[in-house]
């Protein structure tokens, strides 16, 4: 009986030393339960709602990209680089994305009403929008906390939770109303429940009010002059892609790049997103232990490339036997079409997302600053040529070479912050 005992013991002792495994296998498991899910939510509203539905779809996220840079200043990048125990950090952060979340709600309310560039036919879904943003804005804090505690289990719920919600929204309303209604309604759905998920188990314990000079110096001194013009470009180089189809090729192509867009996640959802939230947190709390960092970069790598390269492969020919089965014959010659120019970006995106961790993880702002800035100014080198000529499947292309020339860079600081040179120096 104690031999037994023991044994438990042992073995207790042992899996609570594998904070990061089991963390990855919570994370790991819900992604694909969840990827899978919403792979279904894909293929069901391709087959029901119309391209153009799509391109006024990715429209609207242009705009919430816009009105999310309020939310945005709230610094949240600082509390996860943040490595000290202090409650009031995480308060202070809170409290702050919960008042800019609702300014920019309100920012987006009068845009739909006043601004004369905003889009007509997005008008109407200005109450939606600005409950979008509100929603995201207040869950922002729980989500970081339950990622910097290793908490995975409760974030894999919520995101299992989340998806559903999302493909029952779509499932439903998809034959009763409008597109771009549904997949906003969606994405609102299931934003309502990662927040109602998240309020209870973590974000309850920052509500509150702290102010004080210290907490003022370390967001808004310390990361604030590097961090808001970061996100100013963040917010650019994400969405430049849509911003150059919407101007130079116009609603259609920018709705099969949309559809692009979801089908090469799928690849991704199989390789990075797997890991990301944990290989972020694991950087953080390694980055004063140069062996340990570099051990979990290059277990990383190793299972990204891997991970990658096989997803990408898998994917592409369950696509070529199955897509004309599930989306109809239309839309498969469509995406197939485009899916050998997605190629390379699909290969390329998850080892450059983890580069990024890294330099979010380890608190490097300037670097994360530098490469958004070299991301946009390539984007718009390149897409300006090729989505202007070739649309979609010319934006996708652009998309490949800016991440083959931004991978060589990143590549080149890691290693030297790895080595402890002037990369490793605190920002």
């Amino acid at each position: 009986m104690r031999l037994l005992r023991n044994a438990l013991l042992m073995l207790r002792e042992r899996l609570a030393g594998r904070t990061r495994v089991k963390a990855s296998l919570y994370y790991g498991g819900a992604s694909i339960l969840s990827q899978v899910l919403r792979f279904a939510g894909v293929v069901l509203s391709t087959r029901l709602i119309a391209t153009e539905q799509f391109g006024l779809f990715a429209q609207a996220s242009l705009w919430l990209s816009f009105a999310g840079l309020i939310k945005e200043i709230g610094q949240s990048q600082a509390l996860a680089s943040y490595s000290g125990k202090d409650r009031r950090y995480s308060v202070f952060d809170f409290q702050i994305n919960a008042g800019l979340s609702f300014i920019a709600a309100l920012a987006m309310w009068v845009a739909a009403h006043w601004l004369p560039g905003f889009p007509e036919a997005l008008r109407s879904m200005a109450p939606m929008l600005s409950l979008i943003l509100v929603l995201d804005g207040l869950s922002q804090t729980g989500v970081l906390m339950a990622q910097k505690t290793f908490r995975f289990r409760l974030v894999g719920g919520m995101t299992i939770a989340g998806t559903i919600t999302w493909l029952a929204v779509i499932a439903i309303f998809s034959t009763r109303t409008e597109g771009l209604t549904v997949l906003l309604l969606a994405q609102a759905a299931e934003s309502a429940v990662r927040l109602l998920v998240l309020t209870p188990a973590v974000i309850w314990p920052y509500v509150g009010w702290v102010n004080s000079p210290e907490l003022r110096t370390y967001y808004f001194r310390k990361f604030a002059p590097v961090l808001i013009p970061q996100l100013l470009l963040q917010m650019v180089a994400s969405r430049i892609d849509f911003m150059l189809l919407s101007i130079l090729s116009g609603v259609r192509e920018l709705g099969i790049y949309e559809r692009m867009l979801q089908f090469i996640r799928i690849p991704w959802s199989l390789s990075i997103n797997l890991i990301d939230q944990v290989l972020t947190a694991s950087y953080a709390k390694e980055q004063t232990d140069l062996p340990a960092l570099r051990n979990t970069m290059r277990k990383a790598n190793i299972l990204l490339g891997t991970a990658a390269g096989g997803a990408v492969l898998a994917v592409s020919l369950a696509y070529c036997l199955f897509l004309p089965r599930i989306v109809g014959a239309d839309w498969a010659a469509v995406i197939l079409r485009h899916w050998w120019f997605a190629l390379p970006y699909a290969l390329l995106y998850p080892l450059g997302v983890n580069l990024n961790l890294f330099f979010l993880g380890t608190g490097q702002p300037k670097l994360l600053l530098i490469c958004t800035a070299m991301q946009v100014i390539l984007d718009a080198l390149f897409g300006v040529w090729l989505a202007g000529w070739y649309g979609a499947a010319g934006m996708l292309v652009a998309r490949a070479v800016t991440q083959t020339l931004l991978l060589s860079w990143q590549i080149r600081n890691v290693r030297r912050r790895l080595a402890g040179g002037p990369a490793a120096e605190s920002q």
